[in-house]
């Protein structure tokens, strides 16, 4: 009966904190994906301002002041520059927030505590000690990995 006990004990325990590291993962996925849209994103805005600076260098070498004039008028509706200098700080505080979901780093003030609370590293670590003790080891749930991966996290 004992054995019993601690067996559901421990399968619980595995399962509590393989939830937390799928949650974790989840989150950073979305948040990468988040991170490849805006990177897109910023692609074209940059492919736009080249574009635009391109004609330009071509009507100022052409000496084309009719195509100077235009191109100066459709400039404010490019607004390349402002844009493009959001969406890099976005992407910028999007891979900040990525770097922190994956170690689980507290940075006050910048980051929701959710996030940082739940690093899926250190999910990922307590899954793993748990995982390499006795008795805890022998009673891993058989659908359940023998130990989670870690993030590399390098920042960028």
């Amino acid at each position: 009966l004992i054995y019993v006990g601690m067996n559901v004990t421990i399968n619980n325990h595995f399962y509590t904190i393989f939830e937390e590291y799928e949650t974790a993962t989840s989150r950073v996925s979305v948040m990468e994906a988040k991170k490849v849209t805006l990177e897109l994103e910023l692609q074209e805005l940059l492919d736009e301002y080249v574009e635009y600076e391109g004609g330009l260098i071509t009507a100022l070498q052409n000496r084309d002041s009719d195509d100077l004039i235009a191109l100066f008028e459709e400039y404010p509706d490019l607004l390349a520059s402002e844009n493009v200098q959001q969406v890099t700080e976005q992407i910028v505080k999007l891979t900040e927030d990525i770097v922190a979901a994956q170690a689980g780093e507290w940075l006050p003030g910048k980051y929701d505590r959710l996030v940082l609370k739940g690093g899926a590293n250190q999910i990922a670590l307590k899954y793993n000690s748990a995982a390499a003790v006795l008795p805890s080891r022998w009673f891993i749930p058989g659908d359940l990995p023998k130990k989670l991966p870690l993030y590399e996290v390098d920042g960028s």
